[in-house]
């Protein structure tokens, strides 16, 4: 059984995040798109056609979904990502 009330691990660069790696991708009829977590015990995640990157990333497995501290969720590149971010 998932456990939705978890913390998801935090990453730190000049600010703090918090931050799952993306094991599958699926995209819905509506456009919205399932990232399911590689971390074991955390649920799939729907995310919106505008939270999935800045215009050049959709999200596809190896990439991280991040939540920001004032509560704002993206999906960021693996390399973007990996390059700036250490996990607290």
């Amino acid at each position: 059984m998932e456990d939705a009330a978890r913390e998801m691990p935090r990453y730190k660069c000049h600010k703090e995040v918090w931050a799952l790696k993306i094991k599958a991708v699926q995209i819905m009829a509506d456009g919205s798109v399932l990232v399911t977590p590689e971390d074991e015990g955390f649920a799939p995640i729907a995310m919106s056609e505008d939270q999935t990157g800045f215009g050049w990333n959709n999200p596809k497995p190896g990439d991280y979904y991040v939540v920001s501290a004032n509560g704002v969720a993206l999906a960021w590149s693996a390399a973007a990502f990996e390059g700036e971010y250490t996990k607290v």
